[in-house]
């Protein structure tokens, strides 16, 4: 039996199951004799299956029993919704090995608009064009991508990407513009994706020089080589932005340890900014500590006009959402820029 905790998805699950499977189907060796197991395994989700230990362990083994169905080396949930979640994960999976290669990536770019309604930057935002689900928005598969360690693949890719079209839009807008850009903690581990990031960055200043880094974790600067990368790049003239603030593992205390350019504050904050005093003083109490900081406040996920109107009082420099306009293909943006 494994237990495992703070798991945030059940894809989580499905990725550690096959990892111990891919472990333990593997050959050994005893006295000359090879042998080969041939490995189920049952899961069950606490509470969603049950609310204690007898009855997850009864539904455990009721699903061992599917997954013996299935054939050897597979696991399979109790649950028939995460089941199928979980194959739709896996085919996702399994096709995303692909992508790189098959050209199926694409950069969507949402606009950073000021209080005048005015483009001042663009985010870049990753879509897979998956040959048979249609467009996938990052929240589909960027779990698996970090997990199979592409993502860095995909972060080269991306930025390779964004210059190419700089440079041949020399004489347009787009080239001066700055573009924002989220790169994964997976970064730090990766030095030589790291130092292979920095090198395009160095080698094409003058189309990076304006470049918006955003990372989302405080790992960057707890861990020295993503303080020495995020330095490195600061050096080299980029902007950086503490994306989804107050949010997930981002606190307070990050501010006080790196010169940030921006702070975005989550959509989660705005959504119902209109009706939640708590949210509102919230996005006020950032705002005003931002700019005590010299920092600008980039608010994300405005939809209507009554949130702007509300940010706008709390005095926000910057914002994004529907209410402006959603993420779009390069060409679509190229005809609101040159408008």
């Amino acid at each position: 039996m494994i237990l495992l905790s703070n798991i945030q998805e059940n894809n989580q699950i499905g990725l550690i199951s096959q990892r111990v499977i891919d472990s333990l189907k593997t050959p050994f060796e005893n006295q000359n004799i090879k042998t080969e197991l041939k490995i189920n395994i049952g899961i069950s989700v606490y509470p969603y299956d049950a609310d204690n230990s007898s009855d997850l362990i009864r539904k455990a083994d009721q699903a061992l029993s599917n997954s013996k169905k299935l054939g050897s080396n597979t696991y399979a949930f109790f649950s028939a919704k995460i089941n199928f979640d979980n194959q739709v994960f896996s085919l996702l999976s399994n096709h995303l090995n692909k992508a790189l290669q098959n050209q199926e990536f694409i950069i969507y770019y949402q606009p950073i608009v000021n209080r005048e309604h005015q483009i001042i930057a663009l985010e870049s935002l990753l879509r897979w064009q998956h040959p048979t689900k249609g467009i996938l928005s990052p929240d589909e598969f960027l779990s698996i991508a970090e997990n199979q360690k592409i993502i860095n693949d995909i972060t080269i890719w991306m930025i390779e990407d964004i210059i190419a079209k700089k440079r041949s839009y020399s004489e347009s807008v787009f080239r001066d513009i700055p573009i924002a850009m989220n790169i994964s903690r997976k970064l730090i581990e990766d030095q030589k994706h790291s130092q292979r990031f920095i090198k395009i960055i160095e080698d094409n200043i003058a189309y990076t020089h304006n470049l918006i880094i955003e990372i989302r974790d405080n790992i960057w600067l707890e861990n020295p080589e993503g303080k020495a990368i995020l330095k490195k790049l600061l050096s080299l003239g980029l902007k950086i932005a503490l994306d989804d603030f107050v949010h997930q593992d981002t606190l307070f205390t990050s501010i006080k340890k790196f010169p940030f350019h921006y702070l975005k504050i989550s959509q989660d904050f705005v959504k119902n900014i209109k009706d939640n005093y708590q949210d509102k003083a919230i996005v006020s109490a950032i705002s005003t500590m931002a700019k005590g900081l010299n920092m600008e406040v980039i608010v994300e996920g405005i939809e209507n006009e009554i949130q702007w109107i509300i940010v706008l009082e709390l005095d926000c420099q910057y914002a994004q959402g529907y209410l402006f306009t959603k993420a779009l293909p390069f060409e679509e943006i190229m005809a609101i820029l040159e408008y």
